[in-house]
């Protein structure tokens, strides 16, 4: 896990998906403009009007692929509840297709095994880091 922080109104970790060229920023009951200010510098470029559209939260969750070609996930809350955790797993799996798009895996039979691995990698990776947050 990389650069973690713990805000009173929510926190956020990023995770180098190595050996992929692309990192997930994972932000959790953060206010869209406190979120905006972790995002910015992690894009590393000026956010376009259309990103900083979708980073509005109006759901339990979102994930987006920025322009730069990393990965933010949003997630109102994340407890040991099962809603939260459908959600994680509903979420990563956003993120395992947007990388896999990336290098250009398809999900087919032949490769729904590394979907699997990945999937399960970067859940147990937030899980673990959202204990950390409880």
């Amino acid at each position: 896990m990389g650069a973690r922080s713990r805000r009173k109104d929510g926190w956020y970790a990023t995770f180098p998906l190595t050996p992929y060229p692309v990192t997930l920023l994972v932000c959790v009951g953060m206010p869209y403009q406190k979120m905006l200010m972790v995002v910015q510098p992690f894009n590393q470029t000026p956010l376009t009007l259309e990103e900083q559209a979708s980073l509005q939260l109006h759901t339990m969750a979102k994930t987006m692929r920025l322009n730069n070609g990393h990965i933010v996930m949003q997630l109102s809350t994340l407890t040991h509840k099962v809603s939260d955790l459908t959600n994680l797993v509903h979420e990563t799996f956003h993120v395992v297709d947007f990388l896999f798009d990336r290098i250009g895996l398809s999900l087919t039979l032949a490769s729904d095994e590394a979907y699997a691995y990945l999937l399960s990698s970067v859940f147990q990776r937030i899980f673990i880091a959202s204990d950390a947050h409880q």
